[in-house]
């Protein structure tokens, strides 16, 4: 009997093409995934070595603007100098160092001693901008806040302007949480005595002496407070 004679299978052309482009399309979708993965690490590794260098740079400079605070600090206090400088002298090398480290890392330490060189150089329009400048720029920082507050109100006293120095003071003492409160209160007492103000003057005092019993201004404000309930004197304030 013969053998029966198997056909031989013939691939479609258009099979071969289909399986073809199959593998094409495979190997061009892991070509664009390896792509892609490569571009996402190279990217993060970019990344991370900025952020490292970035680090670098920020810990750099804030050590920097320590060494020159510091150095700031020295030659305001006229600490470990080997040869004393003239007052005018000591302050001005010592606003530059201040002046600096705030130009490498904004800070209200630095701002706040630039102030204060100004204004032990009679400078005081000048020590005044800086002071506005801190407490614009670092209001959250209650404890230059309330200095800043209180160098205004002196520097408006020595320019002559006491209606000033009472608004710096007022704001200060309407800062809830900064401390320097009971000295805001004796210094407007005082300030406004010094207008003839002298009802205004009691009605501090007695604040002060009911809200700030521990204060070291309490004993004066009590004094006052006394002295005024005795005399009964008439206020002066129009």
């Amino acid at each position: 009997m013969p053998k029966a004679i198997k056909k031989r299978v013939v691939k479609s052309p258009k099979s071969e093409e289909g399986v073809k482009d199959v593998l094409y399309g495979a190997k061009e979708y892991i070509g664009e995934r390896q792509k892609t993965f490569f571009v996402v690490i190279v990217g993060a590794i970019v990344i991370s070595v900025a952020a490292a260098a970035f680090f670098i740079y920020r810990s750099t400079s804030e050590s920097k603007a320590r060494a020159l605070e510091y150095n700031g600090y020295k030659i305001y206090y006229g600490l470990f100098q080997k040869q004393p400088l003239q007052k005018e002298e000591q302050y001005q090398k010592a606003f530059e160092k201040f002046t600096k480290a705030y130009d490498i890392r904004r800070s209200p330490y630095s701002l706040f001693y630039m102030a204060n060189c100004l204004y032990n150089m009679g400078k005081y329009d000048e020590a005044l901008k800086d002071l506005k400048d801190l407490t614009s720029r670092f209001p959250d920082d209650e404890s230059f806040f309330a200095f800043s507050y209180y160098k205004m109100s002196d520097i408006s006293l020595k320019k002559g302007d006491k209606e000033g120095a009472l608004k710096f003071l007022d704001a200060l003492y309407q800062r809830r949480t900064a401390p320097l409160r009971d000295l805001a209160l004796v210094e407007s007492a005082r300030v406004l005595e010094s207008m003839g103000k002298t009802e205004e003057a009691s009605v501090k005092y007695a604040e002060l002496e009911k809200d700030f019993p521990g204060s070291p201004f309490a004993a004066e404000a009590q004094a006052k407070t006394s002295a005024s309930a005795k005399t009964g004197a008439p206020s002066k304030n129009k």
